[in-house]
């Protein structure tokens, strides 16, 4: 999925891995409008999508919680801006962990995959 913003013409690319439906990895990257990368941020684990229709506000927030905690997650967010990476573990009954980094440490990092190698798969795929 490609969108171009209205004011600043910043671009928004979201990749959906195996398929947009039931999509186990969802990756997000972010960039200014002569084209430069802002952020990326990728979620591997994506909880079931919430069906909202009914809901309280209350009920949604439950249902959103919920859904967050029944799968295992791990939620990388790269902030080149500000040279700033968090990588959570989080969800299935099991304690959160965090770490707090530079990008260009993280986004070579082999144990996560690496997710500069996800960055230029996207780019490539996505013409950006």
């Amino acid at each position: 999925m490609v969108r171009r913003t209205g004011g600043s013409g910043a671009t928004v690319v979201t990749a959906f891995y195996p398929r947009r439906v039931g999509a186990q990895t969802q990756a997000t990257l972010t960039f200014d409008s002569v084209g430069h990368l802002v952020r990326f941020s990728e979620r591997r684990g994506v909880p079931k999508p919430i069906v909202g229709r009914g809901l309280s506000p209350a009920q949604l927030d439950s249902a959103f919680r919920a859904s967050n905690q029944s799968i295992r997650s791990t939620n990388i967010s790269l902030d080149y801006a500000i040279d700033q990476a968090i990588v959570i573990n989080s969800g299935a009954g099991k304690p959160t962990d965090a770490i707090l980094s530079t990008v260009r440490t993280i986004e070579r990092l082999d144990k996560l995959g690496p997710p500069i190698a996800r960055i230029e798969r996207a780019r490539r795929l996505c013409g950006v």
